[in-house]
């Protein structure tokens, strides 16, 4: 068999390798598509803060204060006793003048002016409540009726249309590797380690632009993967002995810091020594004396 009806069937091979593998990729993105979400649920009706104007009082603690003065310059003559008495008074004032100023923010919340300003309040956030609770309605009520029921109907379409392009691919993805398998039966010219896309590939460009058969063809096939795998194999080792030198710079220096914190501690502990033998012929001169 000559280059030229080689090629054509290394060429009928490696078209029938690359029209079952895009089928086989069409199958796969089939199988993991997903349909669009649901459409987002209305924003749900939350009634509008309702804040009120803040009742002040005009009630004012420093005459209170100005009043007991007096008697605090008073008290400084009589003693801590006087003093302790004085400070409870004012306590207690003071409480007594929180109360009063509470009682007088209940008055101005019940006066007529202070409840028109509520009720003109009210009126407003019951405006923007009802204007609210309108757009709820009308938005959960177009969710349900109209977005959601369209949704589940594109839904149950895009469902069925799916799986029937699924079952059609899944068909010719079938029939084609039957195809594909028969023609290697018949032909018997492609060993089935040569059975594949990268091998087809590279043995058609290689037959297609020269004179050489297809032994010559997968010999070079051969030798092109024996480079590879040569290539592989200095990547790895140089990438292990990489490793091994990183390994060994990280192990010398934790044996240096060892030594040197070894070194200091031996340092220490004669430094240790000698303050200790100083200390004993300090106590012993003493003790002689």
């Amino acid at each position: 068999m000559g280059n030229e009806s080689q090629v054509s069937i290394v060429k009928t091979a490696l078209d029938a390798e690359l029209g079952v593998k895009e089928l086989g990729d069409s199958i796969q993105k089939l199988n993991s598509a997903t349909f669009n979400p649901e459409p987002q649920k209305p924003k749900n009706f939350v009634r509008v803060e309702r804040k009120y104007p803040e009742v002040q009082s005009n009630l004012k603690f420093w005459p209170f204060a100005l009043i007991a003065l007096p008697f605090a310059l008073i008290a400084l003559c009589f003693g801590p006793i006087a003093w302790i008495i004085v400070i409870l008074c004012y306590v207690e004032g003071y409480k007594h003048f929180k109360q009063r100023v509470e009682k007088d923010k209940e008055r101005k919340k019940m006066s007529p002016e202070y409840q028109a300003q509520v009720r003109d309040l009210n009126r407003q956030y019951d405006l923007i409540d009802a204007s609210e609770y309108q757009r709820w309605f009308s938005e959960k009520k177009e969710y349900d009726e109209v977005l959601i029921p369209n949704y589940m109907k594109e839904k149950a379409e895009w469902t069925q249309k799916r799986a029937f392009f699924l079952s059609e691919t899944q068909k010719q993805l079938d029939k084609a590797q039957e195809n594909l398998n028969n023609f290697y039966l018949t032909t018997r010219l492609i060993p089935s380690n040569y059975h594949n896309i990268a091998a087809l590939t590279y043995i058609y460009n290689y037959m297609s632009t020269s004179q050489y058969d297809l032994k010559e063809a997968i010999e070079k096939y051969e030798q092109y993967l024996a480079s590879v795998r040569e290539q592989q194999y200095q990547s790895a080792m140089l990438k292990a002995q990489n490793e091994q030198a990183e390994a060994a710079w990280q192990t010398r220096d934790i044996a240096e810091q060892s030594k040197e914190i070894a070194e200091k501690a031996r340092r220490e502990q004669n430094l240790a020594n000698l303050v200790h033998t100083v200390q004993n012929h300090t106590t012993n001169e003493l003790l002689r004396k």
